[in-house]
């Protein structure tokens, strides 16, 4: 049986590439390292660890072993604060990764009516990028993530399968190709796709790579060259202030236009276009949702609902 101590150890020199340094961090001898990690191959009676002239290295089982030791060590350091805080009349913490759009209004309006209901769950909220923030909800970093659902991540995260996520769709964003005001292809009459190849393109990081807006699509259904980005981005912030001081052309969510109040963006009027990605939660199949969990999530819904009213997104 597998020790949480032999997962410590196994972690830390996989994590260090030394057995060495894992023993001076860890403050125990290295005889005793290697016994864990060989008990650990015998166990599972398959090699862990390669030596490499440069460090150590996880073979192909040991990278399994490294994900799911990362889940449970972080599961079993939140066991004694949920248990803790269940006993002191609180619920527990939650740990939330954000890409995009959802930082506008949907997790900023549930964290506060959380809060309310709740004052004290502390929330930590992480903003990056969406690749980063898989690997974190793979190892137990955060426990949800709140993004785009995209069943195709796992072509691109190594340990994940069709098995590792588990999707809650909670909405539609329609996303709009967009410019600033006085852009020239405001005024231009007749206006059609092939205009806006006139012009440099700021997208996305994620466009790129798994074709989230399939604005791809758009384009060869028009029988159109694909536009290629003058900039790739992954701060839609920093792409609106590109928009709207100059001619660049960008796709961003209704939401994120509307928060723009100074009257300097404004959705490009071209027909026959439609990229509308689902939102929603993204967390581990085989990890069970603690209760502080399973109230954001609750909060999330209620938002998005409300949203969905007031016509900054559409109803799945």
């Amino acid at each position: 049986m597998i020790k949480t101590r032999q997962m410590q150890y196994f972690i830390s020199v996989v994590e260090n590439k030394s057995f060495n340094i894992a023993s001076d961090k860890l403050n125990i001898s290295q005889p005793a390292i290697s016994k864990a990690i060989s008990d650990l191959e015998d166990i599972l009676n398959v090699k862990l660890i390669d030596r490499l002239p440069k460090g150590v290295v996880p073979t192909e089982f040991g990278k399994v072993l490294e994900k799911y030791s990362h889940l449970v060590l972080n599961d079993l350091s939140k066991v004694e604060k949920e248990i803790l805080s269940l006993k002191n009349g609180t619920i527990g913490d939650v740990s939330i990764g954000v890409a995009f759009s959802p930082r506008i209004h949907l997790v900023p309006l549930a964290t506060i009516n959380l809060q309310k209901k709740f004052p004290k769950i502390n929330l930590k909220i992480l903003a990056g990028q969406r690749m980063e923030l898989l690997s974190n909800l793979m190892k137990g970093n955060i426990d949800l993530f709140v993004s785009a659902i995209v069943p195709d991540d796992i072509l691109f995260l190594e340990e994940a399968d069709e098995n590792t996520f588990k999707y809650l769709s909670l909405y539609k964003d329609t996303q709009y190709i967009v410019t600033r005001y006085d852009h020239p292809l405001q005024s231009k009459k007749d206006l059609k796709l092939s205009d806006t190849l006139n012009y440099n393109w700021i997208l996305p990081e994620h466009e790129k790579t798994i074709r989230l807006y399939d604005l791809h699509e758009q384009f060869l259904k028009n029988n159109l060259e694909i536009p290629k980005p003058k900039i790739i981005h992954n701060s839609g912030n920093f792409a609106l202030q590109v928009i709207k001081n100059s001619n660049y052309i960008g796709v961003h969510p209704k939401q994120m236009i509307e928060t723009q109040k100074d009257g300097l963006l404004k959705i490009l009027n071209v027909k026959g276009i439609t990229m509308e990605p689902i939102y929603g939660i993204t967390y581990l199949r085989n990890k069970p949702l603690r209760t502080s969990c399973q109230l954001i999530i609750e909060e999330l819904s209620k938002v998005s609902n409300k949203m969905i009213n007031q016509g900054l997104i559409k109803k799945i």
